[in-house]
Parts: C-alpha cells; sequence; structure tokens
C-alpha cells in the first residue's frame, strides 16, 4: 500500500511541477495564468501574484491527500484497528473491495468520517445526475448539472462535535 501512495505522490508531484513550468500557457483559460501573463507581459515580475498562484496550486493539489495520511498518523489506534478488521474479516492477502463493505463496519465509518473532516477530490469538477433521481422531494433529471456545496457537511448542525475526529 506504501509504495501504491508513493508512486500517487510522485504522480502528484510532477504534475504539479508541469503546472508551475508552464504556466504561461495556462492564460488562456485559467485565471491565475492569465493574471501572471498580464504581470509579465508589462515587464514587470513582480513575484506576489506568482506566489499566490503556487500557494493556490498546491491547495487545490494537495488538501484531499494530506488529511487522510495526517489523521492516520495522529490517530495510530484507529488506524491499527481498520486493519485488523480488514484482516479478520478478508485475511492478510486481499485488498478490500467495494462488496466487502457490509463486512467492514469500523472501516466503513472510519471512510465516512474522514470524508466528513474534509473532501479527498476537487469538488469544483463538473457533476451530472446519470439518471432521474429523486432526492428530499425534489426531482433531479438526468444531464442536470449537480453542483456540491461542500459547506453542508460541516456544521454544527449537522457534525455537532464538528472538529473532533468522532471514530476514538
Amino acid at each position: 500500500m506504501c509504495r501504491k501512495s508513493s508512486r500517487l505522490l510522485v504522480l502528484i508531484l510532477r504534475r504539479l511541477r508541469q503546472v508551475h513550468g508552464n504556466y504561461h500557457s495556462l492564460a488562456t483559460y485559467h485565471f491565475w495564468g492569465s493574471f501572471l501573463m498580464r504581470g509579465y507581459s508589462n515587464g514587470r515580475r513582480n513575484m506576489v501574484p506568482l506566489f499566490f498562484y503556487n500557494l493556490e496550486v498546491t491547495r487545490r493539489y494537495f488538501k484531499g491527500a494530506t488529511l487522510p495520511p495526517l489523521l492516520a498518523l495522529t490517530y495510530p489506534e484507529v488506524q491499527e484497528k481498520a486493519v485488523e478488521e480488514i484482516h479478520a474479516a478478508l485475511g492478510t492477502n486481499t485488498f478490500p473491495r467495494y462488496s466487502d463493505r457490509v463486512n467492514l463496519p469500523y472501516c466503513e465509518a472510519l471512510l465516512l468520517e474522514t470524508l466528513r473532516k474534509t473532501t479527498i477530490v476537487p469538488l469544483s469538477l463538473p457533476h451530472s445526475a446519470l439518471e432521474d433521481t429523486e432526492f428530499q422531494g425534489f426531482l433531479i433529471k438526468k444531464d442536470t448539472l449537480v453542483i456540491v456545496l461542500a459547506s453542508g457537511n460541516a456544521s454544527e448542525k449537522t457534525s455537532p462535535e464538528i472538529n473532533s475526529f468522532c471514530l476514538l
């Protein structure tokens, strides 16, 4: 599992270097690229926009990738309990699959708790309904653009202990 994580980190770092190195080509479709190009075309090499661009790219790429490992490091007993559950239910030579969820209630709770704390994919990606869906009395037709509002996951009303990790 660690090798897969290392490969993923290498791919992410490679992509970050590409984005940082090619910001001129981003000007046509990316706000920060356009902002930087405007600064450079005027003969000014203002590093403040570059700093904020770097900060934004890093935040977008690493926000979801860093919290789950940090939670695992902060709460090793939670990670150990999840591994024990996987080994007890599936053995030591098998990785869990989606269909194994019914046999892994603690692991599912761990995943849901991690998703409550942060999203692990960019929510700005376009989403659409795959089929006609009824949600809380509303009909969402197939191919309707759906905009995700993550702030609802982090409210005192829905999560009274918003700043705690609830699997302890």
